[in-house]
């Protein structure tokens, strides 16, 4: 069995909702997150052109 240990990073694709972010740092510190805000086209409550402000 081969001793070398080598450091892999994998990529990681992960959706959560933005009131998570705390909890996951707590266990990931070194995981770096983004904001994305999601649009839907097709949906009456989610859709593109509302007038109401959504999630930060």
């Amino acid at each position: 069995m081969n001793q070398k240990t080598t450091e892999e990073m994998v990529p990681l694709l992960w959706f959560f909702p933005y009131f998570f972010e705390e909890r996951i740092l707590q266990n990931i510190p070194s995981l770096n997150m983004m904001d994305y805000k999601v649009e839907y086209e097709n949906h009456k409550k989610y859709g593109m052109n509302l007038t109401s402000k959504g999630s930060p």
